[in-house]
C-alpha cells in the first residue's frame, strides 16, 4: 500500500517537452483511492506547443545491480543490469501496462487516459532505471485528461502475472468479456476456439513493386500460386487425414491478389477461378463442415483501385497525403476510417453475399496503434480512430460470426475475437530484453484467441522450438500456405520466416496435410485451456518454465537441451499436469 512516506518523498512533477526543444515542468494531481494511486493532468494544464509530455518520469527509479526488473508491455522483462543508457520506447504501445519490481516494492502501472497517445518510455542513464509513460502530443494538446494509476501489489501477486491480474480485473470491470460469455449464440466463435487456422495467400503481385503508381496499363502480371481448384483439393486431404474442424481464410481472392487494388476488391481474380469458382469452393468447404472466411483491408488504398479518391486518404498536419510502403498495388497510401466507412461497409456486404462465414480477417489495425488525421473533412483524434475502427469490427463481426486481425493492440480489445500473431519474432533479441514472457498472455488469454508470434506460424514444421513457445504462450495453431511472398533485400524480409506451407505438388500436399493433422492433434490436448485464464508464468530454472491456468492446470515447458529432474522432464520438450480438483 501507499505509505505517508512514499507519499511525501514523491515529486508529482511531468515533463512538457516543447516544439522548440525546451522543457516545461507541469505539476501532477495525485491522490489515493480504492488502494491506487491515481495521477492525472487536465488536459487544459498541457502547455500549447507541447511535443510530448513525459508523465512523473521519477515515480520509480531502479539502481543499477538490485534485485528485480522492469516490464513493458510488447511481452518484455527488462532486469536492473547490465544495459547501455537509452531513453526510447520501450516497445509498440501494445497495452497501457508497465510496472517494476524491486526488494522493496511493487506496481503495476496502468494507462487509463488518452492511452491512444501513449508509449511506454525505457529511460536508462548512469546505472539509474526508468519506467513511465510518455504522451505524444505533437501540439496538438489532448482530447482527454491524462491519467494513469499505479497500483502496489504485495504477497503473491508482487510479480509480472500479479501485474497482468490487475490489468485484466481492470479490463473486465470496464465491460470486456471473456471467451465463455463471448460465445454464447455465437456459433462460429465457439467453432474457430476448437480449429486450427490456417490461411492460404492465392495470388500476389511483385513486392516491392517494380511499379509505384501503377495504372491498368503499367501494372505488373499477378503469380498465381494457388486456385480454388488447388484449395479444394486440400480440403480432400485434410478430410482425408481426419481434420475435422479447420478455419480457413483466403488471402488474395480479391482482385489481381493480394494487396492488389484496395479499396477495390471486386471482382473477384478470375485467375484463381473467378467468382463462380469461388462460391463453389465456399460451398464445397461448409458442406465439410470447415469454416472459411477471407481476408480483407480497410487502412490501405491504391491509385490503381478504380474508386480510388485523394479525398479519402489521411492527412498530415501540413495537409499533405499520408503515405505508407510500397507493397504489390505500389505506392500504398493510408486511409481514414471515417472517410472510408461506408464504403468498407459495402464491401463487406459483398463479402458476405459471397458465402463467407467465419472470422472474418481485416487486415492491420490490431498490429499498429491509432493514428491521426488531419484532413479539415474528416478530422480523427487518435481515440476517435479507435471508435471509427470499432465501429466496422462490430459490423464485420455481427455480419460475418467474429472478427479478426493482424495482431493484439489493447485498443480493438473489446471486439476482437482472434490475433494473428500478437508479436512480430518475440523480444529475444531486444537489446532491453532479458526475458521475453507472456504479459499479454496473461491478460487476454481466456478472451481473446491468438498465436504468440511470427516464430509459431507453420510451428510444425521449424525447429520444435517454435511448438516450445506456442505451448508455453497459449497459441492457437496457426498456418499460412505461401507465406513467403517477399522478394527478399537487405531491409524487407519475409516476416513469417523462410519456412513455408505449400500445396502446389502432391509431396508439398501431403507434406503440408501431415504437419496439419500433428498440429491439430496436439492441439486437442489443450484446447480446453482457450476458455481458462493464464494466472501465473514462472521461470524455475534456466529455460524451465511453469505456466498456470485459473482451472488449476499447469503446463511445464522446458525450452533447455537437458532434462529437468525434479519433474523428469526431457530437453525440448513440455507436460500438461491437469488438476485433480
Amino acid at each position: 500500500m501507499f505509505t505517508d512516506d512514499f507519499l511525501k518523498n514523491m515529486t508529482p512533477v511531468s515533463a512538457a517537452r516543447q516544439k522548440d526543444g525546451s522543457v516545461i515542468a507541469v505539476p501532477t494531481d495525485i491522490k489515493t483511492e480504492g488502494g491506487r494511486l491515481i495521477a492525472r493532468i487536465q488536459k487544459e494544464q498541457i502547455p500549447p506547443d507541447t511535443a510530448a509530455l513525459d508523465f512523473l518520469p521519477d515515480f520509480f527509479v531502479g539502481q543499477e545491480g538490485e534485485d528485480g526488473y522492469m516490464i513493458f508491455p510488447g511481452n518484455m522483462l527488462c532486469r536492473f543490469c547490465g544495459h547501455e543508457n537509452v531513453m526510447r520506447a520501450a516497445c509498440s504501445p501494445i497495452m497501457p501496462l508497465f510496472g517494476a519490481k524491486t526488494a522493496a516494492f511493487c506496481f503495476a502501472g496502468i494507462i487509463t487516459g488518452n492511452r491512444e497517445d501513449s508509449v511506454v518510455m525505457a529511460d536508462i542513464r548512469d546505472g539509474e532505471y526508468r519506467a513511465y509513460p510518455r504522451f505524444q502530443l505533437e501540439g496538438d494538446g489532448a482530447p482527454e485528461d491524462l491519467q494513469v494509476e499505479y497500483v502496489f501489489l504485495t504477497g503473491e501477486d508482487a510479480d509480472y502475472s500479479g501485474m497482468a491480474r490487475t490489468y485484466r480485473q481492470m479490463r473486465f470491470a470496464a465491460g470486456l468479456l471473456p471467451l465463455k460469455e463471448r460465445v454464447q449464440n455465437r456459433p462460429v466463435l465457439a467453432y474457430a476456439v476448437d480449429a486450427p487456422y490456417i490461411r492460404i495467400r492465392m495470388g500476389w503481385k511483385p513486392v516491392p513493386s517494380p511499379v509505384p503508381e501503377q495504372t491498368p496499363e503499367t501494372e505488373p502480371p499477378m503469380f498465381t500460386a494457388c486456385d480454388c481448384g488447388q484449395v479444394g483439393r486440400l480440403l480432400d486431404a485434410m478430410q482425408n487425414a481426419g481434420i475435422d474442424k479447420a478455419e480457413l481464410c483466403l488471402v488474395g481472392w480479391n482482385i489481381r491478389g493480394h494487396d492488389g487494388r484496395w479499396p477495390q476488391a471486386f471482382p473477384v481474380e478470375e485467375a484463381i477461378g473467378g467468382e463462380a469458382g469461388l462460391r463453389a469452393l465456399i460451398a464445397k468447404a461448409q458442406a465439410m463442415g470447415y469454416q472459411i472466411t477471407c481476408h480483407t483491408n480497410n487502412s490501405d488504398a491504391y491509385a490503381i483501385a478504380d474508386c480510388w479518391d485523394e479525398g479519402f486518404v489521411r492527412k498530415n498536419k501540413d495537409t499533405s497525403i499520408q503515405k505508407g510502403g510500397t507493397w504489390s498495388g505500389g505506392q500504398m497510401y493510408n486511409t481514414c476510417p471515417m472517410a472510408t466507412f461506408e464504403r468498407s461497409r459495402n464491401m463487406l456486404d459483398q463479402v458476405y453475399g459471397l458465402g463467407f462465414r467465419g472470422l472474418h480477417y481485416i487486415d492491420v489495425v490490431s498490429v499498429v496503434p491509432p493514428k491521426k488525421c488531419y484532413d479539415p473533412d474528416h478530422p480523427l483524434s487518435r481515440a476517435e480512430d479507435r471508435a471509427w475502427y470499432t465501429k466496422l469490427f462490430r459490423y464485420a463481426a455481427e455480419k460475418m460470426g467474429g472478427i479478426a486481425s493482424e495482431g493484439g493492440f489493447d485498443h480493438m480489445s473489446d471486439v476482437l475475437d482472434y490475433g494473428l500473431y500478437i508479436h512480430f519474432g518475440g523480444n529475444r533479441n531486444h537489446p532491453l530484453c532479458d526475458e521475453d514472457i507472456p504479459l499479454w498472455q496473461m491478460v487476454y488469454h481466456g478472451t481473446i484467441l491468438h498465436n504468440p508470434s511470427t516464430n509459431t506460424v507453420n510451428y510444425p514444421l521449424k525447429p520444435v522450438d517454435s511448438l516450445l513457445e506456442e505451448v508455453e504462450f497459449g497459441g492457437r495453431p496457426s498456418f499460412y500456405y505461401y507465406s513467403r511472398f517477399v522478394t527478399e533485400s537487405e531491409n524487407r524480409k519475409n516476416w513469417m520466416g523462410t519456412v513455408d506451407m505449400r500445396c502446389g505438388t502432391e509431396e508439398e500436399l501431403t507434406q503440408s496435410v501431415a504437419a496439419l493433422a500433428q498440429s491439430y492433434e496436439e492441439y486437442k490436448t489443450r484446447r480446453d485451456l482457450q476458455y481458462c485464464f493464464m494466472d501465473r508464468h514462472e521461470k524455475l530454472a534456466d529455460g524451465v518454465y511453469r505456466v498456470t491456468y485459473s482451472d488449476g492446470t499447469v503446463i511445464l515447458v522446458n525450452r533447455g537441451d537437458t532434462p529437468w529432474e525434479p519433474e523428469n522432464l526431457a530437453g525440448k520438450s513440455y507436460k500438461i499436469l491437469r488438476s485433480q480438483k
